[in-house]
């Protein structure tokens, strides 16, 4: 699971913005600006038959590998000769993971299909099949429960993946949606916590710290048109087509990093048998943090999760030339070394490689208890 203490979600409006859309007819409601507020149209009028009917008719269109579909009791699936099979699953709660006053129910069904998928792609598994659950007060609107549906099978269908089917629950608390996610890795090529190595280099994809800060911002009220980071936040992209080159190219080892990167780059070690260091002048930051967190970023961006990045360990010679572009396509997020696995247990923050410690405090990053 990941997160800052509310663990995230992200907002219909910003939602998929510079990202590929399904085309729908011109006359049907973009799911994406649909509300949580239409009290003249609820679950509990609706019934659950009627819910239920419409929640399989947006789960996706055919299969050849998926020989029962949404509909049926179960789901039946044939996965490829030769490959894994790999199953995760997450859940996001309301005002604990997501709030309704800036996270649009689209955005919520988009952000639990991101989270759980994260912990596929931090295996170097390719998804294939969305399961979800659903508690839901009677009083939520229909219209809300169907855009968050949509918002699930939008999600799985850009990483090739299809909702098949899930259960259907009434809650006296808030809304809160599980996904499991199924997918496939070719056997003996998974991606693993456990396969690090003292001396390997530690990577990174992409940005981190952005989701933190506009967590924060939204948190203190504004807006989200106003809020930089938002959309890493509220609609953000597991990693599965990074995860994937790793373990094409030969990495072995990652974990996601979605509670923080300390917190995360330490579980790596520990269960690789290593200690870890960091060095602060290669950790990719997202920009503008300064302007929030002032002397505080550094720190505050690597313990505030939510980023939905990859950190994998991999010995130099592999790690060096895919951080230099070498075997690494040029449409997947940037790959950095900002660290290396180590003999010696425990974590270090460096300002450089060799350079001085930076003192940690005891928090890490988010945890739920």
């Amino acid at each position: 699971m990941a997160g800052p203490s509310l663990r995230g979600g992200r907002d219909a409006a910003v939602g998929c913005q510079n990202r590929e859309v399904v085309r729908r007819p011109a006359a049907e409601a973009d799911p994406r600006t649909v509300s949580w507020s239409d009290p003249s149209a609820t679950v509990g009028a609706m019934g659950e038959e009627a819910l239920l009917s419409a929640l399989v008719s947006l789960a996706g269109g055919p299969d050849p590998a998926v020989c029962v579909a949404a509909g049926d009791d179960a789901a039946g699936w044939t996965p490829p000769a030769g490959h894994t099979v790999v199953v995760t699953t997450d859940a996001i709660v309301e005002d604990v993971d997501f709030r309704r006053r800036y996270q649009l129910p689209y955005a919520v069904g988009w952000k639990v299909y991101a989270v759980s998928c994260s912990d596929l792609a931090a295996m170097g598994a390719s998804p294939a099949l969305v399961v979800v659950t659903l508690l839901l007060p009677e009083t939520t609107a229909s219209g809300a429960v169907l855009a968050l549906q949509r918002g699930i099978a939008d999600a799985a269908r850009l990483d090739g993946a299809r909702v098949v089917g899930g259960d259907l629950s009434r809650t006296a608390g808030g809304v809160a949606v599980s996904c499991t996610a199924i997918g496939t890795a070719p056997a003996g090529h998974l991606l693993l916590r456990s396969a690090g190595r003292p001396g390997d280099r530690l990577l990174v994809t992409g940005e981190v710290g952005g989701a933190a800060a506009a967590l924060e911002r939204l948190e203190a009220g504004d807006p989200v048109e106003r809020v930089a980071w938002a959309e890493r936040l509220l609609s953000p992209r597991a990693r599965v087509a990074a995860g994937r080159q790793l373990a094409r190219a030969g990495v072995r080892c990652a974990i996601d990093c979605s509670d923080g990167v300390l917190l995360d780059t330490e579980r790596l070690a520990q269960a690789s048998g290593c200690g870890a260091e960091l060095w602060a002048d290669r950790l990719p930051l997202a920009g503008g943090l300064a302007a929030v967190w002032g002397r505080e970023r550094l720190v505050r961006a690597l313990t505030g999760g939510e980023d939905f990045e990859l950190i994998a360990a991999a010995p130099a010679a592999l790690a060096d030339p895919l951080a230099d572009g070498v075997g690494w396509p040029g449409d997947l997020p940037p790959l950095r070394v900002v660290g290396q696995l180590r003999p010696e247990p425990g974590l270090t923050l460096r300002r450089r490689r060799g350079g001085p410690a930076i003192p940690l405090g005891p928090h890490r990053g988010f945890a739920h208890f």
